[in-house]
């Protein structure tokens, strides 16, 4: 997830600049490092809650005690010391760690519990990590680069919450607040406004790069189905990683991209 951090490297025309990737590659350390102390906080927390749920209590280590509460601490304090102890050499995303860090922490304490603005700040998250990648090489993030990332994590993560609703049994409580007509809303919504922006993008820089868009549509259009039908939409890697054809067509559209890009 946080791979979002090298888009700015790639669109900003800097990707043949070596000597930037050494503090994109560290600045994607410390928000994994992050990513991982805080995805750990909300695993205990949520512990009781993902062990009567149908898929976590499979996957999460600690919903299936692979690893124990206190393996899981010891590995929290881990990862906070490596992740001050390498931000204090890149403080120019100081403030991008520190607000991601609050606005995830405070999404797995309480505001994972009101529906619809939990959805928003995981997109935002998204959107620090991609401002982090742009301070980090001295660039500003554009808006169209902003709003396609902030449009396909919503497009995602709204997918997510319909399968969550619509096949779980044992339901987290903020969902009965959601509505299946609101969520379809949203995605098909979401997803135009990226088709949209990814087009206008398209025509701007390069013409050749419409190629893509029928791949675009298709991708978008397949995941849905796929995430639906299979019923893993709450794993949006784990169903782009399983299902070879998206695969391939993430691959053709980064390689296309960067290959007519520059």
């Amino acid at each position: 997830k946080n791979i979002v951090i090298f888009l700015p490297l790639i669109f900003s025309g800097n990707l043949s600049k070596i000597d930037l990737y050494q503090n994109l590659l560290f600045s994607f350390i410390i928000f994994s490092f992050i990513s991982t102390f805080l995805y750990i906080i909300n695993d205990i927390i949520d512990i009781k809650q993902d062990q009567k749920h149908t898929f976590k209590k499979i996957k999460k280590p600690l919903a299936n005690k692979s690893i124990s509460i206190n393996f899981a601490i010891i590995l929290l304090l881990l990862f906070i010391v490596a992740s001050l102890v390498i931000l204090y050499f890149y403080q120019t995303i100081l403030y991008h760690v520190l607000l991601y860090f609050f606005l995830t922490l405070g999404y797995s304490l309480f505001l994972k519990t009101i529906p619809y603005l939990d959805i928003l700040l995981i997109c935002f998250g998204y959107l620090i990590r991609l401002d982090a990648g742009s301070a980090i090489i001295s660039v500003e993030t554009s808006l169209m680069l902003a709003t396609s990332v902030f449009t396909l994590s919503l497009f995602v993560l709204s997918i997510k919450r319909l399968v969550e609703l619509n096949y779980q049994t044992h339901k987290r409580k903020s969902l009965i607040y959601y509505s299946s007509k609101f969520l379809n809303v949203i995605i098909y919504l979401s997803s135009f406004i990226f088709l949209l922006f990814s087009f206008i993008f398209f025509i701007n820089e390069n013409n050749f790069l419409l190629i893509l868009f029928p791949i675009l549509i298709f991708m978008l259009f397949r995941y849905y189905k796929l995430a639906l039908n299979l019923k893993m939409g709450e794993f949006p890697i784990e169903l782009v990683i399983k299902d070879k054809v998206l695969t391939l067509a993430c691959l053709i559209v980064l390689f296309v991209c960067i290959f007519l890009y520059y």
